[in-house]
């Protein structure tokens, strides 16, 4: 789907992780980062930011590599600090890292918040149980 579409902020709206992914081999995808991002923000803004995560994908395709390692952790620190990772669905590197990260994250954040409804008297969380995650 294309990035101005106005279906992007129904699709990730109430998501309580975002994986904010592109391609090595490919610059264009890399750019895209920094509107798929503002996206992230605007659709977010005035409620608390999900676990964000930026995903480098094809790392077996290295000798195709146009954009690097630095240029991904340096634009994950200019997104907040989020966590970054490097990996290949091909071959399978890192992909379940990825995902243990994110519900890892997840956790975390369930936790806060069930501190702080706990030290306010309300319920849990209204969500239940689940939790979902979106991939751009």
């Amino acid at each position: 789907q294309s990035i101005g579409s106005k279906m992007i902020s129904n699709y990730i709206s109430g998501a309580d992780a975002i994986l904010l992914c592109y391609d090595i081999t490919n610059y264009d995808s890399f750019c895209n980062l920094e509107d798929w991002y503002r996206i992230v923000m605007q659709t977010f803004e005035g409620q608390t930011l999900p676990c964000c995560a930026l995903v480098a994908n094809k790392t077996d395709l290295e000798n195709k590599r146009q954009v690097s390692t630095k240029e991904g952790e340096l634009l994950a620190q200019e997104f907040g600090n989020i966590p970054f990772i490097e990996c290949s669905a091909l071959t399978g590197d890192n992909c379940q890292q990825v995902f243990y990260n994110a519900v890892r994250e997840i956790r975390i954040l369930d936790a806060e918040k069930a501190k702080q409804n706990k030290n306010s008297n309300n319920q849990s969380n209204s969500k239940g149980l689940f939790s979902w995650c979106s991939l751009l």
